[in-house]
C-alpha cells in the first residue's frame, strides 16, 4: 500500500483559538517517536511519501495517485480536498455542525453540500450547533447518520476528522473544544465500516498550546497510524 502525506497549514478563519497552521509540521515531527507495528501491520513496510506543505493556490499541482493523508490546518481545508478528489461521499466526524452561511471554517460542511456532494455528518460525537444551523440541517441537504448506517454508504468516501469530536479530556488542543466527546477507541471503531470505500482522509483543527504539546501530538499521530493500518488490512 502506498500513501502520500500532504500538509495544509491554514488557520485564517479560526475563531476561538488560532494556531492550526502549526499542526502539519508538528504532527510530522512526532511520527518518528511512534511504533509502526499496529495490529499485525508494520507501516514501515509500506511506502509513505511526504509531499510537504501546500496552499489552496498550489494544491492543483499535486498528482494524487496514491492514498492521501491530509494534515490540517483548520476545517476549511476539507473543502479544498473534496474539490480536488471529487469523491461520491464525504463523511465527517465533528463536534460542530459547521453549517453557518459563512465562507469561514464554521460553514465548510454546508459549502461542500451546496456543491452537490453527498455529505454525512456522523451523529456520534456531533453535539453543538446554532439555531440557524439547525434550520439548515432540517433541509436534509446534509444527512445526520447513525454509526450503524455507515456501512450502507455506496461509492467512494472521503473522511474528514475534526479532532474536536474527541472529548477534551483526551485532546484539549483543538480550536473549539466541546465537552462530552468521543473516546479514542470509539472513534476508531466508528471509522472501520467505511474503510473499504475510503479514498483519503484528513485530520483538522489541532491547535497547539504554547508548550507541552507532545502527549496530544502522540494521540493524533497514533490516530493517523491506526487508520492507516486499517486501510492496509482492508
Amino acid at each position: 500500500m502506498n500513501f502520500i502525506l500532504i500538509g495544509l497549514p491554514y488557520d485564517e478563519t479560526q475563531t476561538c483559538r488560532k494556531g492550526a497552521s502549526k499542526a502539519p509540521n508538528m504532527i510530522r515531527n512526532i511520527f518518528p517517536l511512534l511504533e509502526t507495528y499496529i495490529d499485525g501491520i508494520d507501516l514501515s513496510e509500506h511506502f509513505i511519501e511526504d509531499l510537504g506543505n501546500f496552499s489552496k493556490d498550489n494544491l492543483n499541482e499535486i498528482d494524487i495517485n496514491k492514498f492521501p493523508i491530509i494534515l490540517g490546518g483548520e476545517h476549511s481545508i476539507t473543502e479544498w480536498m473534496v474539490d480536488k478528489l471529487k469523491p461520491d461521499n464525504v463523511v465527517i466526524f465533528d463536534a460542530h455542525a459547521d453549517c453557518e452561511d459563512s465562507e469561514k471554517h464554521d460553514g465548510v460542511i454546508r459549502r461542500i453540500a451546496e456543491k452537490g456532494f453527498n455529505v454525512y455528518l456522523v451523529k456520534q460525537g456531533f453535539r453543538c450547533m446554532s439555531k440557524e444551523e439547525k434550520k439548515y440541517l432540517d433541509t436534509n441537504k446534509i444527512k445526520i447518520i447513525d454509526i450503524q448506517d455507515l456501512k450502507n454508504i455506496k461509492g467512494k468516501i472521503y473522511l474528514s476528522i475534526d479532532l474536536d469530536v474527541l472529548d477534551p479530556s483526551i485532546l484539549p488542543t483543538v480550536g473549539n473544544p466541546e465537552p462530552d466527546g468521543l473516546k479514542f477507541k470509539e472513534l476508531i471503531e466508528y471509522i472501520k465500516p467505511i474503510i473499504p470505500n475510503l479514498i483519503g482522509f484528513d485530520v483538522v483543527e489541532f491547535t497547539p498550546f504554547e508548550k507541552d504539546n507532545e502527549t496530544y501530538l502522540i494521540i493524533v499521530g497514533k490516530l493517523i497510524y491506526k487508520i492507516m493500518s486499517e486501510v492496509v488490512k482492508r
